[in-house]
């Protein structure tokens, strides 16, 4: 869902004048664009990696990978350092808003495999696109720290409303105030 975001923020963006980078002084065509787009292919690797761990050597893994792996060579070429966004990387970002709201035909996956160079004439992944098949129990430590992960996030949220309802409640009591804290000297 993030990398749909990150994708719709992407085509939104108009053409603006060139910005400077902010820790050079470079100048960058694309400016926050190649962040975006950037992240989106880091997104792509994870969401292949998160698909590996219930299902190993899946193929939609392998076209996420080669998704990522395009993006990445299409933004370091020279054609990036046009003003326009380049029409590979538009493309590349419509196959990716396909792939994963789910394409009605079954030919989609092969139009998008095809572009993408993620399968060989045999249609077995690309030796770049393979990844080393995951154990059981690093499977399953991943799962767990991905669960420990939300749990904290939700645990952190909790206790940060309970402190806040806490302190409006002491306040409207009349047990919390200014009067009542003491500073040291």
């Amino acid at each position: 869902m993030a990398s749909i975001c990150a994708i719709h923020r992407f085509n939104d963006a108009t053409v603006r004048p060139v910005k400077r980078v902010h820790s050079t002084s470079v100048i960058d065509p694309l400016g926050k664009r190649r962040a975006q787009l950037t992240s989106i292919s880091r997104l792509l690797v994870k969401a292949a990696r998160r698909l590996e761990v219930s299902a190993p050597l899946h193929p939609i893994a392998s076209i996420l990978r080669g998704m990522a792996l395009h993006t990445r060579q299409d933004l370091s070429r020279v054609g990036s350092l046009r003003p326009a966004s380049p029409a590979a990387l538009t493309t590349m970002l419509t196959m990716v808003a396909t792939l994963f709201a789910g394409p009605r035909t079954m030919d989609a996956y092969q139009y998008i495999a095809n572009y993408v160079g993620a399968f060989d004439d045999q249609g077995n992944p690309m030796p770049e696109l393979r990844v080393a098949a995951t154990g059981k129990w690093k499977a399953f430590t991943n799962r767990m720290l991905e669960l420990l992960e939300t749990y904290a996030r939700l645990f952190a949220a909790a206790w940060g409303l309970f402190l806040l309802a806490a302190s409006i409640y002491l306040l409207a009591t009349g047990r919390l105030g200014l009067n009542n804290i003491q500073f040291e000297k």
